[in-house]
């Protein structure tokens, strides 16, 4: 489940990394069925089950292996995925409850799986590119090579959407009050920030879906399943300008309405006033945008390759279209001293941004942030790796004063 900070801030999304694989085994005939744990916190009936697929992310890692546990005590097969434990997978096979990890993009390494498992006496593992799984004659965790990135995204089948309690999740608003879920064009990001696990989860290498079925994809949430907003949780929806553009008069030409929230770059947006017309013209009516930090220097540390004058005309560029700017930042990177910080703040409310969200240095594994500051952590315990806890004392500031702050 996703509780915590996200259920206070009224954050309710459907895990579309679980859907698009339940869509994909599906599609190749498997039976499959979904429980999302936000949404039913009942007991789960794991009797049906040949393979069980737990997904996560660090700060609620512990809670899943809780379900490895249970699902491992009746007896069943366990798989997990996601960014942490694609990362670092030897954790999770050595708890003794979790059989296989699936590392980065699972839709094709977990179908191996299933396949293999469901038509092999023996199944050969050492074949399924991304898998990693404990081999209990040898007694000892094996890493199969990595799998490349799924390159044509398009011959995936739609995220399993029928099997949601969908008015669930009819409470996540956009605009005005409508309600709104997640879509996918795209994957991947070849920007390399210091923070950040996505290249590592679903690679640098960017790869887009065809506009008309982006476009068919809108249409059918819109009609089928009664949605008015969209969100977009493509990494960056705009890294092809053009592309961005002509999906806009896609959505336009078709006569969809409904509005529409996006993730991008400071840098994408100013300078492109063009592509930002458009994407007001055809619904968006916010952008998120990873600001950071009101200090250059600490931007060039998280080898963020912008500036805070850059942050500026992104955000009056959004504004002067009436999109509400929402800016993200960082506080508590090692170097960074408490006149930064000030800096950082001043600089967020000196923006005419809509929203805010301010958030801790958080060295998740997989990042090279994470390599640099791993021996400094004061804790490995993953339940404070939520943004909100400070996990590290600075150069120049105190675990305690960087929570203060």
């Amino acid at each position: 489940p996703l509780l915590g900070m996200y259920r206070a801030a009224n954050i309710f999304t459907p895990p579309m990394g679980l859907l698009y694989i339940g869509s994909y085994l599906r599609a190749n005939g498997h039976e499959v069925q979904f429980v999302d744990r936000t949404v039913d916190d009942g007991e789960i009936d794991y009797s049906g089950a040949d393979l069980v697929g737990i997904t996560s992310c660090t700060f609620n890692y512990y809670q899943a292996l809780e379900y490895a546990k249970e699902a491992h005590n009746c007896g069943k097969l366990v798989v997990m995925g996601g960014a942490h434990v694609s990362c670092i997978p030897n954790e999770a096979l050595m708890s003794g409850y979790v059989d296989f990890v699936v590392r980065g993009e699972g839709e094709e390494t977990i179908l191996e799986l299933a396949n293999s498992l469901s038509t092999e006496k023996k199944p050969d593992l050492n074949r399924i590119k991304g898998l990693s799984w404990y081999d209990k004659e040898e007694k000892v965790v094996k890493h199969n090579p990595d799998r490349p990135a799924i390159p044509d995204l398009d011959r995936l089948p739609y995220p399993a959407r029928d099997l949601l309690d969908i008015s669930y999740y009819k409470q996540m608003k956009l605009g005005d009050s409508r309600p709104a879920i997640t879509l996918l064009t795209s994957r991947g990001c070849p920007f390399k920030c210091k923070y950040c696990v996505v290249p590592k989860l679903n690679s640098r290498i960017w790869r887009e879906r065809n506009i008309k079925c982006v476009a068919d994809e809108v249409e059918m949430i819109l009609s089928e399943f009664g949605f008015e907003a969209i969100i977009f949780v493509d990494d960056n929806l705009t890294i092809n300008k053009e592309r961005t553009i002509r999906m806009c008069r896609e959505f336009i030409n078709r006569k969809l309405d409904f509005k529409w929230w996006c993730q991008s770059r400071a840098d994408t947006i100013a300078k492109n006033e063009d592509m930002v017309e458009v994407m007001a013209e055809s619904g968006c009516i916010t952008v998120f945008l990873g600001l950071e930090s009101g200090s250059d220097e600490v931007l060039r540390k998280y080898n963020k390759k912008t500036t805070t004058d850059v942050g500026v005309k992104a955000v009056d560029m959004l504004n002067k279209y009436n999109i509400g700017p929402f800016g993200a930042f960082i506080l508590g990177s090692y170097e960074e001293t408490p006149e930064d910080i000030d800096r950082t703040i001043n600089y967020s409310l000196e923006l005419n941004l809509d929203s805010a969200q301010y958030s801790l240095l958080t060295p998740y594994p997989g990042t090279d942030i994470y390599k640099m500051l791993k021996d400094k952590l004061i804790t490995r315990n993953w339940d404070l790796f939520d943004g909100a806890h400070a996990l590290f004392n600075t150069k120049y500031l105190s675990i305690q004063e960087l929570n203060k702050f």
